[in-house]
């Protein structure tokens, strides 16, 4: 059987079914090409790193059995806190980052800082 990308017999691969990154695991034995293989392996690549939000949200599990950790923005009410950000783990709870962010210099000449930390 050729490819089923591009039609070539040479240098046959497996084939996942389904992405491995969202659990698939079954596989096509000689179904494409290495040339093939490899690029869609990139596009795989770009489109797990592109739902990775989605994935944690759906709790979707990858081929390991575990669900991805996704970055998230975070807001803190009363604080200018850009670049907050937190992770959602793959169990749904959102941990955050430790955060110092450099206000700039008073006029006594002191450096401002803001943040927080967090402990596990």
């Amino acid at each position: 059987m050729p490819c089923m990308f591009c039609g070539s017999e040479e240098n046959l691969t497996r084939e996942h079914v389904f992405p491995a990154f969202m659990g698939g695991e079954i596989e096509v034995l000689d179904a494409s090409c290495g040339k093939c293989n490899g690029e869609f392996g990139r596009l795989e690549a770009a489109l797990k790193d592109n739902t990775k939000l989605l994935l944690n949200l759906l709790q979707i599990e990858n081929r390991y059995g575990e669900v991805p950790t996704a970055k998230v923005n975070i807001g803190a009410q009363g604080m200018d806190m850009d670049g907050l950000f937190g992770f959602r783990d793959g169990q749904g709870e959102v941990n955050l980052s430790d955060v110092v962010i450099d206000r700039g210099v008073q006029p006594d000449g002191k450096r401002l800082r803001e943040g927080f930390f967090c402990i596990p």
